[in-house]
């Protein structure tokens, strides 16, 4: 305690003789209180025992590499082990298989006192709080043990929130926001919670609602399976919740370029890969790029998939140029008219693929060759949404010159900044997002200079449509009181995801007149 005493003089000399005294003194309180405590001799042999998930059909890649690795014997793994990942690409979803069990303290839901806003769900930083929609058939089926009510403003259904205590970080997020008058979520202890792992998984195979709730509203919403699951993010993290919020709007038809920086930290963690599949075996095209670079990393892929999608459109009016049989005829022209609809094209690219594979046998020649080539590249029948995400030392900073050269483009690309307001990743260094006055590392007396007004900038363009998002604000303006170019005073929702997540322009920066 002689080093902590000096310690308390060097650093407090100047506050005076009163000062290191008092702190003095409560160093002396906190020794007189120390407890002995003995240890047996047998811990100095004892060894962790590997956790495994209690999931029967683990795949090759978790037994493989997962779980040495987590055992902290990666460097033991031969080369051969990592045959058939040599360029890099890895399946989605590993997550699901750690079940690490980090909290000592997880919440309890009590259906009786639930309001079904689902806003807990929407917050939960690690995707382990969802609701699900019950029909009378799935809660016959259901396990005894399930907790189940009559669903709100949905009548013939039943309404569940399961929770996964193996993975949740037991940070109370869910319990601070929950609305209810007496709150519907209680930390407990975990060791008093049963087993929940039976109805967590019997709840993942009951069949989707769509059309019950709008899934662009924050209830709605929260009854899409989200494709963001489990990460190695910190307990309560602020990003994590609006990249879930993306995989469970716009789910697999998302093209998604990570900037490096803590959003590479918690999203591809080898081998703890959170992002995830849906039950048709489809989720997001994720990949990572440098700060530099990211935006025209997106627009790469934007650009490809583009090319692919005008060829289809080409292919098509080739065929119904060649005369094709009626159903044909009405899938190719309904699918050519929904073209640019992000929801319409998914439908009708399901009708124009069931229509060619039921008359590709009828057809010959030249016809069957562009049907087989359109059936060859059907994935790109459905519209899809670019995203690059990342944070201010992307956005703001070494990547800003990209960012600009790729919105002032025109092209139909999404921008979604986490601005954490310093170097989050790095240790918390000031940042130009960093607010005036703010206290930062390397910036102890206080930032000089204004935050940059990133919003400001792009609004000048005329045709980027600009919002500031909080998931937890409720009706606030952003950039209240600035009129860019064309621009207007942009609401931000609580009840309605609408931001850069505007349902009625899904992935398009254009100016939104709501």
């Amino acid at each position: 305690m002689g080093y902590i005493k000096d310690a308390v003089r060097k650093t407090f000399f100047a506050k005076g003789e009163d000062v290191i005294a008092r702190n003095i003194a409560a160093i002396d309180a906190g020794g007189s209180g120390l407890i002995r405590i003995e240890i047996p001799e047998s811990w100095a042999f004892s060894r962790d025992e590997i956790k495994k998930a209690p999931i029967a059909d683990r795949p090759g890649i978790i037994t493989k590499l997962l779980e040495p690795m987590n055992a902290q014997k990666g460097d033991s793994l031969p080369v051969s082990a990592f045959v058939g990942y040599e360029d890099g690409t890895v399946e989605l979803g590993l997550t699901a298989y750690e079940k690490r069990g980090l909290a000592s303290m997880v919440p309890v839901w009590d259906p009786s006192l639930c309001i079904q806003c689902n806003r807990c769900s929407y917050v939960c930083p690690h995707a382990v709080i969802r609701p699900y929609l019950l029909n009378a058939e799935e809660m016959q089926g259901a396990p005894e043990n399930i907790k189940a009510v009559p669903a709100m403003g949905a009548a013939g259904y039943s309404y569940t929130l399961q929770i996964s205590k193996d993975d949740c970080t037991g940070c109370g997020s869910c319990v601070r926001c929950c609305p209810a008058k007496q709150k519907a979520l209680s930390m407990t202890p975990v060791s008093e919670i049963p087993d929940t792992r039976i109805t967590w998984e019997y709840a993942l195979k009951t069949s989707d609602k769509e059309g019950v709730f709008d899934p662009y509203s924050v209830k709605g919403s929260q009854f899409r399976t989200p494709l963001l699951e489990f990460s190695a993010a910190c307990a309560g993290c602020g990003e994590t919740p609006y990249a879930k919020l993306l995989t469970q709007l716009f789910g697999d038809r998302v093209y998604w370029a990570n900037a490096t920086g803590c959003s590479q930290a918690w999203g591809s963690p080898m081998p703890g890969i959170p992002y995830t599949k849906n039950k048709h075996g489809r989720g997001p095209a994720w990949s990572n790029s440098l700060f530099e670079n990211n935006a025209e990393f997106s627009l790469g892929m934007f650009l490809s998939v583009k090319q692919q999608r005008d060829a289809q459109k080409i292919r098509s009016e080739k065929l119904l140029a060649g005369g094709v049989e009626n159903d044909l005829e009405i899938a190719l022209r309904n699918w050519t008219a929904a073209y640019d609809d992000f929801e319409k094209s998914a439908v009708t690219g399901r009708d124009l693929t069931a229509a060619l594979e039921k008359s590709i046998g009828k057809l010959s020649g030249n016809n069957r060759e562009i049907a087989c080539e359109l059936l060859q590249n059907k994935d790109h029948f459905s519209k899809k949404t670019f995203w690059m995400y990342g944070g201010d030392g992307w956005a703001y900073d070494i990547g800003f010159g990209g960012l600009d050269h790729v919105l002032a483009s025109g092209e139909n690309v999404n921008v979604f900044i986490v601005d954490t307001e310093v170097y989050s990743n790095t240790g918390g260094q000031s940042s130009k997002a960093t607010p005036l006055g703010a206290v930062a590392q390397f910036c102890i007396s206080g930032k000089t200079a204004a935050k940059k007004d990133l919003g400001a900038i792009f609004m000048t363009y005329g045709n980027i449509y600009v919002a500031q998002v909080c998931n937890g604000s409720r009706s606030q303006p952003a950039y209240k009181g600035y009129k860019g170019s064309g621009g207007v005073q942009w609401p931000v929702s609580y009840n309605r995801v609408h931001a850069m997540l505007c349902p009625r322009h899904k992935g398009r920066n254009v100016q939104c007149p709501e």
